[in-house]
């Protein structure tokens, strides 16, 4: 390839001898060692071969080695972001949705469970009010003592489990800021409202004396009703 004046210049201010930088292929081509010069340069050498036409050998080799300086130049910028976003990420023992369930339950331990006194006037307020009810609901309907009866005690269950499902405690606990929720804390659901009421056919033996037993027993205030269905009663 014939080498012009400025070309060559370049060649031997950049690259050295041609000794230093390698063989020769012929009289008018060298293999030169384009590592060694720096980017400015090669991008001077590579207008030059431009503008003097140079064969397409020496320019490929040059464009060659300036697309493998900005590969490597992308590879060190991405991994630097990844550094960066690495550095910038939180803990994953600290993260808020690395683990829900114990972030969860920890929310639910930090709550107030509620002993015996509050639920009972909780409850005491939930008999008043249902007291009110049954006198209209037995004036309405003229039922019998025995339909009665039964009629009140479907009322009181269903009374008790829609109230804790659709918002969380009945008008009783209500009014004390009381809230029956689950082991993560958050608002029961039918199923568990259900268990949680039926088991008060056993809390309820001896007027609720089982059921208070049971919640003087438990670190977490929970009555039989409570531990067959997974529920708490706080105080948010």
């Amino acid at each position: 390839m014939a080498v012009s004046d400025d070309s060559g210049a370049i060649r031997r201010l950049c690259g050295g001898s041609p000794e230093a930088q390698g063989s020769q292929r012929s009289a008018d081509t060298q293999i030169v060692d384009y590592e060694r010069w720096t980017t400015d340069d090669l991008n001077t050498l590579s207008a030059m071969l431009a503008a003097e036409g140079a064969g397409p050998e020496e320019a490929d080799a040059v464009a060659h080695e300036l697309a493998r300086r900005a590969s490597l130049a992308d590879q060190s910028a991405a991994a630097e972001r990844v550094r960066s976003a690495r550095d910038q990420l939180i803990p994953f023992d600290h993260s808020p949705v690395a683990a829900p369930r114990e972030t969860n339950a920890s929310r639910n331990a930090e709550l107030e469970h509620v002993g015996v006194a509050p639920r009972f006037i909780a409850f005491a307020i939930d008999l008043g009010v249902f007291f009110l009810g049954g006198v209209v609901l037995a004036v309405m309907t003229g039922a019998s003592s025995d339909q009665f009866d039964l009629l009140c005690a479907l009322v009181f269950f269903g009374y008790y489990v829609s109230c804790e499902t659709l918002m969380g405690a009945t008008l009783g606990k209500l009014a004390l800021g009381l809230r029956v929720v689950d082991e993560n804390g958050d608002p029961i659901s039918w199923g568990a409202a259900f268990v949680r009421n039926l088991m008060r056919i056993l809390d309820g033996l001896f007027f609720y004396l089982v059921g208070a037993i049971a919640i003087w027993s438990s670190p977490a205030r929970q009555r039989l009703g409570d531990r067959a269905a997974h529920t708490y009663v706080v105080r948010p």
